[in-house]
């Protein structure tokens, strides 16, 4: 496996352990929710989790862009671009239902090449499946 792989890898791990412990941290709690449109709903989490999942990848990849289901669209124009959504099931989410997940993307010159997806379905996170 090359250097690239790893990096890639261990970054999407990092990632979404990162956002799981985020999560559990507030589950079961009372949230702070806005409207984004028709049954679209945004918590603080997802906001704060999206924001640190670009923190830890800037740190490995500091060129890298970035489209994030709360933060939007930021060309780099690199080459890696990260697809982010910090919490995917927000209104399961909201209501303290145990089947969400954090799931980020990674496309090399327009395609993807990896993925990595946080699953919870209780109140303690599963790893997702690192591929290529």
């Amino acid at each position: 496996m090359s250097n690239m792989n790893n990096k890639v890898k261990k970054v999407l791990k990092l990632a979404c352990l990162e956002a799981g412990k985020i999560i559990l941290k507030n589950y079961g709690k009372k949230k702070n929710v806005k409207s984004k449109g028709n049954n679209d709903w945004v918590t603080n989490q997802d906001i704060i989790i999206e924001k640190k999942i670009i923190q830890i990848i800037k740190k490995t990849f500091p060129d890298s862009s970035f489209i994030g289901e709360e933060t939007g669209f930021s060309n780099a124009r690199s080459n890696i671009t990260w697809v982010i959504d910090p919490i995917d099931g927000t209104n399961n989410y909201i209501h303290d239902y145990p089947f969400f997940c954090t799931s980020i993307g990674v496309l090399i010159n327009n395609k993807i090449q990896y993925g990595a997806c946080l699953l919870y379905t209780s109140p303690s996170p599963r790893d997702g499946l690192l591929s290529r």
